[in-house]
């Protein structure tokens, strides 16, 4: 479907479209995960590693790698998969847009990886870019303040985490709707981060509400075997045995 793409023209963004196939179910429309993804990180990589470094999809495999392995808990080596993409993507002069989602793929590894300074940096410098350029409204603006605040709390700047997440959460709901994927990601992380900075039994109570509520949405918008709503549900076993405890 790629190669169709190249050679009819059809333009970026039939191109995009037909690239997603790589990570993207076209069935249920919804990501890999897991292993899956991993293996359909190497499969694209064996497709376009005989490419010349010039030719565009031989970067973005580069990534697809980089995105498997980060699926599949794999760190370290997906850092240096988007390393090397980051340096490729700008030895070709691609856009800033594009070098940042990659930098932000990066920064989620470095903060896996105990470098988490680094990779606030980076997400606050691409959340600022991104909020200039469209919008706090955007998508892609509401995600970067997401992949910020998961990096606040992964070096335990829980209240800064809690800020973000609970800033952007009412825009995303206006903007994307309460089922959109990144709208669900901001609503766990601010009641997870809501159930850590020193809180109240009230405080709890609105934690363990808004994920109740964000869990279901999660079971039907992802599924239940997947990461975020397993995830999701884990935190929200971990409320309700503080809020027990309490």
């Amino acid at each position: 479907m790629v190669a169709e793409a190249e050679e009819d023209n059809l333009g970026d963004k039939v191109f995009k479209e037909r690239w997603s196939r790589w990570r993207t179910c076209s069935l249920c429309e919804q990501d890999y995960h897991s292993v899956v993804r991993c293996a359909l990180g190497w499969a694209c990589w064996k497709t376009y590693v005989s490419r010349p470094q010039t030719f565009r999809p031989y970067g973005i495999a580069i990534g697809e790698v980089g995105g498997g392995l980060l699926a599949n808990e794999d760190f370290e080596g997906a850092a240096h998969k988007f390393e090397a993409e980051v340096a490729l993507f700008k030895r070709l002069c691609c856009s800033a847009y594009i070098v940042d989602g990659v930098k932000m793929d990066l920064a989620s590894c470095l903060e896996r990886c105990g470098r988490g300074k680094e990779a606030i940096a980076i997400k606050r410098d691409i959340y600022s870019r991104r909020k200039r350029a469209f919008g706090i409204s955007n998508e892609e603006t509401l995600l970067a303040a997401h992949n910020l605040a998961c990096a606040l709390n992964c070096v335990h700047e829980v209240s800064e985490a809690k800020s973000v997440a609970g800033e952007h959460l009412p825009v995303a709901r206006r903007a994307l709707g309460a089922d959109h994927a990144v709208t669900l990601v901001i609503a766990h992380m601010h009641a997870y981060a809501s159930a850590r900075t020193y809180p109240t039994q009230n405080e709890l109570v609105f934690a363990e509400k808004l994920l109740e509520d964000t869990v279901a949405r999660m079971r039907r918008v992802f599924g239940h075997e997947h990461p975020h709503t397993r995830n999701a549900e884990g935190d929200l076993t971990e409320i309700r045995r503080h809020i027990a405890n309490l």
